[in-house]
């Protein structure tokens, strides 16, 4: 496939946005970047209706940039997975929990399909926790993932 993909593709391609809460320093919807050069993205694999969207390259290369630029313009959080200590298996229902002050904040993700979530710095993450734990974490990405793109 290797097709180019310029990032007003891309900010179609996903859903329309608008997941607003209670934000934290680690899980809130971003500022947008004063300076932002628009990418183009290279499509490695992709299916009609995806249920989520990988974002992958090198270290220094824009990915954290580019996530807050989406979560600025879709106004949507972004999950900072280097700022939160916490990844296990209920981490998402908890951060989700908070940021909507209900007790379905997962529910309310997965039930809108204009809503989703950006989650940044996987690697980061994954180096502090056990097998089992990224395990459960990424079960629950996975789930949330079962009725929309989340």
């Amino acid at each position: 496939m290797n097709e180019l993909f310029s990032f007003d593709r891309f900010l179609g391609s996903l859903p329309t946005g608008g997941f607003s809460g209670n934000g934290t320093d680690a899980f809130r919807i971003r500022a947008p970047e004063s300076v932002f050069v628009r990418p183009h993205l290279q499509v490695i694999d992709t299916c009609e209706e995806p249920l989520v969207t990988l974002v992958s390259a090198r270290g220094a290369t824009g990915k954290s940039h580019l996530a807050e630029q989406v979560s600025a313009i879709k106004q949507v959080p972004l999950w900072l997975l280097n700022e939160d200590k916490a990844v296990s298996g209920d981490a998402l229902r908890a951060r989700l929990r908070d940021y909507t002050d209900t007790r379905d904040g997962f529910e309310r993700l997965t039930d809108d399909p204009d809503s989703f979530i950006l989650v940044d710095a996987l690697d980061e993450a994954r180096m502090r926790v056990s097998g089992d734990s990224w395990y459960d974490y990424v079960q629950t990405l996975f789930d949330a993932s079962q009725k929309t793109h989340s």
